[in-house]
């Protein structure tokens, strides 16, 4: 009879498993709890970015909350503004080729084939590039580059401190899923439909 349980006798080029170490678990909550406080702080500043951008852009103030485009009626100003912040995101996508997409099949291909890492330029660049896009008038929802940050955070912590690839891919799930609960507690709470 076949047995189709791995062993790590059997697959020795393989990643370790998580183990049973009480003592790295607990240190692996911690990180988790961490990973939490970072996320909720990541889409408080990404939201208040875009709504930094939102209303230096188009409304020609300076106010981080996200403004109310009830009453907004786009004039000429909004075609070089959308011009130039696709300007400024297409330099940044040359700088850091990873933002181009959504980002969420991004951080699947990191998980597949990278063993978890993700770039520190990726960290820095999808917010303030999704910010630039949503800010000067892209039709774009917060929430993917929010939990692509959380999750580039996430696996940054996972290359600093020396882990397993294994529990670097949980870091990167736990910031990931930190940015993702950020994002909606603050659109919740503030009773936005959605950011």
């Amino acid at each position: 009879m076949r047995s189709w349980h791995k062993t790590r006798e059997n697959y020795p080029d393989k990643e370790i498993s998580l183990g049973t170490s009480s003592k790295r678990m607990r240190f692996l909550a911690l990180l988790g709890l961490i990973l939490g406080a970072i996320g909720g702080i990541t889409a408080y500043l990404v939201v208040h970015l875009i709504g930094l951008i939102s209303n230096l852009a188009l409304l020609h103030r300076v106010g981080f909350n996200l403004p109310n485009l009830d009453n907004f009626h786009p004039n000429w100003i909004l075609i070089p503004v959308a011009l130039a912040g696709s300007l400024i995101v297409v330099a940044l996508a040359q700088w850091c080729p990873i933002i181009r997409g959504h980002g969420i099949p991004e951080s699947l291909e990191a998980i597949l084939f990278r063993q978890s890492r993700i770039s520190p330029r990726s960290a820095l660049a999808k917010p303030i590039s999704s910010a630039i896009a949503m800010g000067t008038g892209g039709p774009f929802g917060a929430e993917g580059p929010i939990i692509v940050t959380g999750a580039s955070i996430g696996s940054l912590i996972g290359q600093l401190i020396p882990v397993s690839p294994a529990e670097r891919r949980i870091l990167l799930a736990t910031g990931a899923a930190a940015g993702m609960a950020g994002g909606i507690c603050h659109s919740n709470c503030r009773g936005d439909p959605g950011i």
